[in-house]
């Protein structure tokens, strides 16, 4: 826990630095730009697709119930593909992230590095995949009122956990290293849950993706110091 507590504190100093604002303005412009227009311009089409899939749902006799629905998740799922697309960008910027990190923080551990970009890309677009399947088969659940953040939270920790260590630890740990803190599967669980709660403020939630690539570097620079101060085996 010591180590989740430690980059949760250090990324909250990062938070109201300017280079991280600067960084998250440049990294999720684009998507929420981009997707705002597709889903202003096809918004009838992307009606028409969800009203098809939540046909089958007995109370939606209502018209107005069904039209609040579709909006509701026309909405959900514009934050989805915003942040999905974030992420992905993430995947190109991370290496800049970690060494500003590195240059402010850590100059005493030298990075190491290891992997491919082939590598980062499956390890991405396995967690996108898992993602979007699990997103698709708990659909009806989604709307259940409680038992819907529960589920948002598992899905947005699973989108996160495997990639952002994955990114984080290819560019400052040795791949021996990296599969060592693999093995702390439930610390890790438990950090992706914790950084996945981000999502849930309005507003910042678009910038979320770049705070949780932040404490998972602090993380990954932590477990690193450790390992080869021989402290933790």
């Amino acid at each position: 826990m010591r180590y989740i507590t430690y980059a949760l504190t250090k990324s909250f100093k990062d938070f109201l630095s300017k280079w991280f604002w600067i960084s998250t303005f440049v990294i999720t412009a684009v998507p929420i730009i981009l997707w705002g227009i597709l889903f202003f311009f096809f918004s009838d089409s992307i009606s028409l697709l969800i009203s098809s899939v939540i046909g089958y749902i007995p109370f939606l006799e209502s018209e107005s119930v069904k039209d609040t629905l579709i909006f509701i998740i026309k909405i959900l799922l514009y934050l989805q593909t915003v942040l999905i697309t974030v992420i992905i960008f993430l995947a190109f910027a991370t290496e800049k992230i970690v060494r500003i990190l590195h240059k402010k923080y850590y100059q005493n551990i030298s990075l190491a590095g290891f992997g491919s970009f082939l590598e980062m890309a499956k390890v991405n677009i396995k967690s996108i995949a898992l993602f979007i399947f699990l997103a698709i088969i708990l659909m009806p659940f989604l709307f259940v009122p409680g038992l819907n953040i529960f589920l948002q939270l598992f899905l947005w920790s699973i989108l996160i956990k495997d990639p952002f260590l994955y990114d984080t630890a290819s560019i400052a740990a040795t791949k021996e290293e990296y599969e060592k803190m693999k093995k702390a599967k439930i610390e890790l669980l438990l950090l992706s849950v914790i950084a996945a709660l981000f999502n849930f403020i309005p507003i910042l939630n678009f910038f979320a993706p770049l705070f949780q690539i932040v404490i998972f570097s602090h993380y990954t620079f932590a477990k690193i110091k450790d390992f080869r101060e021989g402290l933790h085996r």
